[in-house]
């Protein structure tokens, strides 16, 4: 792209700038084929596994470390809604819950929608299979 030129064709813009916008949000939102998860849930999980979160923490606590410790630069909100999503438990959720909710995490008539602010509800590693 000439970034010194006034005036930018739509066409320009759209086959040589927002392409690389769409491949991001697709990396971001399309999980993996090696292990299910998407970057942000990748993130998370290297979190807690490195520091150690087996007691309980608010999820955002736990949002703030997974912040400051792995780059995460896309707000504290969405961080937030991800660590929830990753510990519901109920039936139509994840198929395995990775992190292991200690409070109101919302219910399964609304999909999880109705949980509660992420600084009063707390959640946990869960324990490895055995």
């Amino acid at each position: 792209m000439d970034y010194s030129a006034n005036e930018l064709p739509i066409c320009d813009f759209v086959n040589k700038e927002l392409v690389h916008f769409a491949v991001a949000d697709c990396v971001r939102s399309i999980p993996s084929l090696i292990d299910g998860l998407k970057p942000c849930q990748r993130k998370v999980l290297f979190t807690c596994l490195d520091k150690d979160f087996s007691e309980e923490i608010r999820v955002a606590q736990l949002s703030g470390s997974v912040s400051l410790h792995s780059a995460y630069h896309h707000g504290e909100e969405s961080l937030n809604k991800t660590i929830v999503g990753m510990a519901h438990d109920f039936v139509g959720s994840n198929n395995i819950n990775l992190l292991h909710p200690a409070g109101n995490f919302g219910s399964r008539l609304q999909g999880g929608k109705d949980a509660a602010s992420a600084r009063y509800v707390c959640a946990s590693l869960c324990d490895a299979p055995t």
